[in-house]
């Protein structure tokens, strides 16, 4: 064994180190060479596997027990103000009924053409129909329900606008199937303005090959179904709603 501290040879020691470095790189490349081999068998396995399955191998156009994604657009009343749980909103209600699986975008203050903020939603800015496209082409969903425009009022251009929203959300998603449901009031007389928001989302509607739903006023000289602030419906009224809607489905499902 050479002695690393010998002085009488001191080409002992560089001779020693060239050979045992030769052997040690020597040693490492194969250990390199065995690894490598190791991680290339790994991804021929992960091929062979992602060609078996393709990817993705779940589709978002179902949820995970197949019932379809149904997403709902809409204002405070299909956000759910004024109901005592998520559960008793009229979006939830009609998905238990239909087997849906629901996503609830609907956000207070909001309409067609009408933005809220912290008064309204709670937030310092809550978007239009039109804005919320983009959330709803991330649900992926193959049916999507709007229900709202009671907050729109009389402002100037809505019939256009909600022409716009129809349009813009059918090229979003050209195989889903749209549902548009009649704006509607609370348990008093519907203004004016109710009336032609009903005409104007009737006809961007089908203008979209959307199904039009009339659901009438479901709150109609019923203060009882409406809550303290006299324009929110309590549980019972959102149940209202869900009776109206479904019925409407109903009606204009094909024999």
């Amino acid at each position: 064994m050479p002695s690393w501290g010998s002085s009488n040879d001191p080409n002992r020691f560089t001779d020693w180190f060239h050979r045992n470095v030769k052997y040690a790189l020597i040693g490492l490349l194969a250990v390199a060479a065995g690894a490598f081999g190791l991680v290339a068998l790994q991804l021929g396995n992960s091929t062979q596997a992602t060609d078996a399955i393709p990817w993705p191998a779940a589709t978002f156009a179902v949820a995970p027990d197949d019932r379809p994604i149904v997403a709902f657009v809409g204002d405070s009343y299909t956000a759910g103000t004024g109901s005592s749980s998520q559960a008793k909103t009229f979006p939830a209600l009609i998905g238990a009924e239909q087997g849906w699986e629901v996503v609830n975008l609907g956000r207070a203050g909001t309409g067609y053409v009408t933005s809220g903020g912290q008064a309204e939603c709670g937030l310092d800015y809550c978007p239009t129909f039109r804005e919320v496209i983009p959330e709803i082409v991330r649900a992926n969903p193959s049916i999507v329900v709007v229900s709202g425009g009671r907050n729109d009022g009389a402002v100037a251009g809505l019939a256009e606008n909600v022409m716009t929203f129809y349009r813009e959300l059918r090229a979003a998603l050209p195989n889903a199937k749209i549902l548009a449901t009649s704006p509607t009031w609370d348990d008093e007389a519907e203004p004016q303005s109710i009336a032609d928001a009903r005409g104007y989302v009737r006809s961007a509607a089908e203008a979209v090959g959307a199904t039009f739903l009339d659901i009438g006023e479901p709150l109609a000289n019923r203060p009882d179904l409406v809550g303290p602030d006299g324009i929110h419906p309590l549980d019972a009224g959102y149940a209202a709603f869900a009776t109206a809607i479904n019925n409407a489905i109903a009606a204009t499902a094909t024999p």
